[in-house]
């Protein structure tokens, strides 16, 4: 068992995030909730990091090197 926070990262990059982004409504949200909710998955992902619990939001995202679900447009891999 790891407890790596970069490894959980790119575990998340590569196989969760794909799932969130293709065909959501992340890229034509017709209403704000549903963008709140996709984009609430990987609010509880980040928070369940060690060392992240205590930093909002925006900074975990910041810190992990990761961008907002709402704001990604498919054009940067990280």
């Amino acid at each position: 068992m790891s407890r790596d926070s970069d490894l959980f990262v790119c575990a998340f990059v590569a196989y969760l995030r794909p799932i969130l982004e293709y065909n959501s409504v992340v890229w034509s949200p017709s209403l704000q909730r549903d963008s709140e909710t996709i984009e609430k998955i990987q609010r509880r992902f980040t928070k369940r990091l060690i060392g992240m619990r205590c930093l909002a939001y925006d900074e975990r995202v910041r810190q992990l090197g990761l961008l907002r679900l709402e704001l990604y447009d498919g054009s940067i891999a990280t």
